[in-house]
């Protein structure tokens, strides 16, 4: 049996994404193939003591080797609140028949300030 692993989604966190701003690299891609379930929580830190607003995490999946192109497929929203990291709720995906998942854009939702650290950790468990 294979082990579990885990890991995020960017292999450091990116550092900055402005005010009501789009991050539009895409994550390194977190392999699915040949399991059920994915675990995923996103995490963020508000850059300024009134930071607040929704992030939301775009996730797309790879099928038959290609990737989505739509935005609307799944995400992770998470809400900051000053320079404290916050956390997401985790998710649990059903990734059956799903290659691959990455995270294609994260949108800064504060249209005020900006957001430093951010990531979105994952663990996939054993193949069964």
């Amino acid at each position: 049996m294979a082990e579990n692993y885990s890991g995020t989604a960017y292999s450091t966190d990116v550092a900055d994404i402005g005010e009501g701003a789009t991050y539009s690299t895409a994550s390194g891609e977190m392999t699915t193939a040949d399991r059920y379930e994915i675990s995923m929580l996103a995490y963020a830190t508000g850059a300024n003591a009134s930071s607040s607003g929704a992030v939301t995490f775009n996730l797309v999946p790879k099928i038959a080797g290609k990737w989505c192109t739509d935005n609307s497929w799944e995400h992770i929203t998470l809400v900051v609140s000053g320079t404290s990291e916050d956390v997401s709720k985790p998710i649990i995906l059903n990734v059956g028949g799903i290659q691959a998942i990455r995270v294609q854009t994260i949108v800064n939702g504060d249209p005020t300030y900006h957001i430093t650290n951010v990531n979105v950790a994952f663990s996939v468990p054993p193949r069964r």
